[in-house]
C-alpha cells in the first residue's frame, strides 16, 4: 500500500475536531498517516493586537501599533503602567519586541501644565482711571503672554485636560458702581479681543468684570487672567499681594 504523510493541523483546528473526522475513516483505511503537530501562533495584526490589549490593559490614552513582531506604544498614561512595563513586560504569543519611546507620563504633562498656569496666572494688566484701551506696555506683555496659552493648550491635549481662562477687569473703589463695573469689563473684553486677534482661540476664554470695593489704589484697576481647570486644581499660582500706591 502506498504511503502518504497527511498535514492536517490548520484544518482539524478549525473544525475543532480530530484529524481522523477530517480525513474519514475510509481514507484512513487505505492510507498510512503520519501525524506532525507543530504549534501555530498567528501574527496577524489584529490578533496580536488583541491579545496585546488583554496583556497590558492600556489606558484608552494609549494607542498600539503592531509590525513584523514590534510593538509599539504612544500616548499618555500614568507613571505607574509605564513602570510596571519596563519592570515585567508581558509576554504577548507573536511579539518579539515592546517599543515603549513614544510613551510620555501623564504627571509629567500635568507639571507642565501647572507650570504654565503659575505664568499665565501671574501677568497683570494696570490700566489708568477710566481707559479701558491697552498701550504698549499691555501689548508687549501680552505678546509675551501668547505663546505660554499656545504650549498650554498643547500641552493640556496631551494629558487630556479641559480648561478654560477666565478674564477677569477690576476697578478700585472710587467713583459710580455702576460706571465701574462697565469699565472692569470693558478692560476684560479689549485683554479677549487682543489674544484672539494674535491667533488664539475664541472660545477658550471668558471675560468679566467685578468691583475691587476693598481698595482705592491704582493698582486695583486691572485685568487678571485664571486658569479654570479641574486638573491639579490644589496647585495653583502663589501670587504676592499687590503694593498700595503712595
Amino acid at each position: 500500500m502506498r504511503a502518504a504523510a497527511i498535514s492536517c493541523a490548520a484544518c482539524a483546528i478549525r473544525a475543532r475536531a480530530s484529524p481522523m473526522m477530517v480525513i474519514g475513516e475510509r481514507a484512513a483505511r487505505r492510507l498510512e498517516v503520519a501525524w506532525h503537530w507543530r504549534p501555530y501562533i498567528s501574527v496577524e495584526p489584529e490578533l496580536v493586537l488583541g491579545r496585546a490589549a488583554k496583556a497590558l490593559a492600556p489606558p484608552a490614552s494609549v494607542s498600539m501599533n503592531f509590525d513584523e513582531g514590534l510593538l509599539s506604544l504612544s500616548g499618555v498614561a500614568p507613571r505607574a503602567w509605564i513602570d510596571s512595563l519596563a519592570a515585567k513586560p508581558p509576554h504577548v504569543p507573536g511579539v518579539s519586541g515592546l517599543n515603549t519611546a513614544d510613551l510620555r507620563e501623564r504627571e509629567q504633562l500635568l507639571a507642565q501644565f501647572n507650570q504654565l498656569r503659575g505664568r499665565i496666572e501671574a501677568v497683570t494688566l494696570h490700566f489708568a482711571s477710566s481707559v479701558t484701551g491697552l498701550n504698549e506696555n499691555h501689548d508687549e506683555v501680552l505678546s509675551a503672554l501668547v505663546p505660554d496659552i499656545a504650549r498650554l493648550q498643547d500641552t493640556a491635549r496631551l494629558a487630556q485636560v479641559d480648561f478654560r481662562i477666565r478674564i477677569e477687569g477690576f476697578t478700585n473703589a472710587a467713583g459710580r458702581p455702576e460706571q465701574n463695573l462697565a469699565l472692569s469689563q470693558a478692560r476684560a473684553g479689549a485683554v479677549q479681543a487682543a489674544l484672539t486677534q494674535a491667533g488664539l482661540t475664541g472660545e477658550l476664554f471668558t471675560a468679566s468684570g467685578a468691583l475691587d470695593e476693598s481698595s482705592f489704589f491704582t493698582r486695583a484697576r486691572r485685568v487678571e487672567l485664571k486658569v479654570v481647570s479641574e486638573a491639579a486644581a490644589n496647585s495653583t499660582a502663589v501670587r504676592d499681594p499687590p503694593v498700595p500706591d503712595k
